[in-house]
């Protein structure tokens, strides 16, 4: 097991957060298709059942199209059949990218415990973006953010 590790690449064309959400989802993906992994994919839905709401996780499923396969019984409670068809993750990217305080303290927030619920002592977490260059304000906003100390344990 040991570090996970999330690489992701900007370019001038990218999305606001596209780049960002893309690589966790990805990550997602990857080990949802690793059976020796279910223990772990385990743990961090626990971890975050326990510390989002029923909303906030709806946000994240918006956000990462995989954590639809890891929280299905949320989604069904929360929102209905034609709701989940016609989702395609851009509605919250839109409201995290329209720069309102309030939706970007909730993204904070939620990728804030993703990190919390994802890394361990025993695998922790390696960030690599190449061509930061390209990244747009709100990215480096969240980079940033992220990088604080306050919400590791």
């Amino acid at each position: 097991f040991g570090w996970i590790y999330i690489h992701a690449k900007f370019d001038p064309q990218s999305q606001p957060l596209s780049v960002v959400t893309s690589a966790f989802d990805r990550f997602f993906l990857n080990i949802l298709a690793n059976r020796s992994e279910q223990e772990y994919v385990a743990r961090v839905i626990s971890s975050l059942q326990r510390n989002l709401s029923s909303s906030a996780i709806v946000s994240l499923c918006c956000l990462f199209p995989t954590f639809r396969i890891l929280f299905p019984s949320v989604l069904r409670r929360v929102v209905s059949d034609e709701d989940l068809s016609t989702q395609n993750g851009v509605a919250a990217d839109d409201e995290f990218a329209s720069g309102s305080q309030m939706s970007w303290r909730r993204l904070n927030f939620l990728f804030r415990k993703l990190i919390s619920a994802v890394c361990s002592v025993e695998r922790p977490l390696a960030l690599f973006f190449d061509d930061l260059q390209w990244a747009d304000d709100r990215c480096m906003q969240l980079l940033s953010a992220l990088m604080e100390r306050d919400h590791l344990q």
